[in-house]
């Protein structure tokens, strides 16, 4: 039996490509499985070890997002579909034989829909995919999914819609299934985990005997979209926390991100600070960051799936909180204390070095308890390989 996977397989944002390695090898055991990237690019792949050479928002993007917002301005998009509709180019005709050619399309792992303003419409590249597979009758299975946030009602309801369109859906966190569960209460929706938590350890000890090394991700906040003056105020934010680390802790610390785009905000972090005990590390791959994760006690963390590969390594970590996934993450790991808002870092310092004070104390303790808490997680994407199993007999 064949299986179209698709999946953030063409990324700059190293999540990303982890979530569909790890769900590639899951799903090629039951399957012949072929990969598509969802996105702009559907048969362009990354390097999971070679992210140098795709970075930033092309040009060329920027101006088809203006034209896009242009056209619902002036209330065009219906003609629009209507071309689209009725003049297919090449790469469509391409995704819709690899869709046809299979006999089941699993699409899922990671954040597949969600809008930052209230001009974009996610759902859409989601739907035509889901309306190709159900013209030919495929079974389609949303593996693992995130959903949300959005800004209006009316893109909520489009990508819970599209979504609903699935012959069986699982998500990946609470907070994207309650979305879900506000418009549709089928039993075909299913709570699971993020295919990350599968990782298996896989560092090896290069900890310092003496120093304390805690790594910090900082999040670029211009990437969803928001205002310059908010931009200024979680940078200073950034920046008084990791002073306050610096003079407190008596710790090094790391600067980086698993996502690309994410570095000139932290050069400009790293270019305000006096320090020797401060560096930047750049992450172009994933044995760069478990390179970086072998050396580390503690992470502080934007990026979801920064902080969940950490826990898969035994690190403990703590949050700032920027969009509703991170928050489940912290739900899912039980640790709700650990997580603090992103743009409120400067009235949370405190609360922020004593928890760093409480970990870096308590080190075995904390291996010791991520490693009893992952056992219990990782039971629940059992289901997913149920799925599988169910589809592929």
């Amino acid at each position: 039996m064949k299986c179209l996977l698709i999946s953030f397989f063409n990324s700059d944002n190293l999540g990303d490509l982890v979530i569909s390695d790890i769900l590639y090898n899951y799903v090629k055991i039951k399957f012949c499985t072929v990969k598509m990237s969802y996105g702009s690019n559907p048969f362009g792949f990354s390097d999971i070890n070679g992210m140098d050479n795709v970075r930033g928002i092309k040009k060329k993007q920027i101006f088809k997002n203006n034209l896009y917002i242009l056209i619902l301005i002036c209330r065009l998009e219906k003609i629009l579909e209507w071309y689209r509709g009725n003049h297919k180019n090449e790469l469509e005709i391409q995704i819709e034989e690899k869709i046809v050619e299979n006999d089941i399309i699993i699409i899922g792992g990671g954040n597949m829909i969600f809008d930052v303003d209230k001009f974009s419409c996610s759902a859409k590249t989601f739907k035509t995919i889901i309306d190709i597979a159900k013209k030919s009758d495929k079974k389609v299975f949303a593996i693992s999914i995130g959903i949300g946030p959005f800004v209006t009602d009316l893109q909520e309801k489009k990508a819970v819609d599209a979504l609903n369109m699935c012959d069986v859906i699982t998500f990946r966190d609470s907070k994207s299934k309650e979305i879900y569960n506000k418009y549709y209460k089928d039993k075909k929706a299913i709570l699971t985990i993020d295919p990350v938590f599968m990782l298996p350890y896989c560092v090896e000890d290069n900890r310092s005997k003496t120093d304390n090394i805690i790594a910090i991700n900082l999040f670029d906040n211009r990437l969803v979209k928001e205002k310059q003056k908010k931009y200024i105020e979680i940078k200073n934010g950034y920046i008084e926390l990791i002073l306050r680390i610096l003079s407190k802790t008596n710790s090094k610390v790391i600067l980086f991100s698993t996502d690309l785009n994410d570095y000139e905000m932290i050069n400009e972090v790293y270019g305000e600070i006096i320090s020797s005990n401060l560096e930047v590390m750049y992450i172009s791959g994933f044995d760069d960051l478990i390179y970086l994760y072998s050396k580390i006690n503690l992470l502080i963390g934007c990026r979801m799936h920064s902080m969940i590969i950490a826990y898969t390594q035994h690190i403990p970590v703590i949050g700032f909180s920027w969009q509703p996934k991170v928050d489940a993450f912290f739900e899912i790991i039980n640790q709700q204390e650990c997580v603090f808002r992103y743009d409120k870092i400067v009235n949370n310092i405190d609360e922020i070095l004593s928890c760093c004070d409480a970990k870096l104390n308590n080190l075995e303790y904390e291996k010791e308890k991520i490693n009893t808490q992952l056992k219990e997680i990782r039971k629940k994407f059992k289901i997913n390989e149920e799925i599988l199993l169910k589809m592929s007999s």
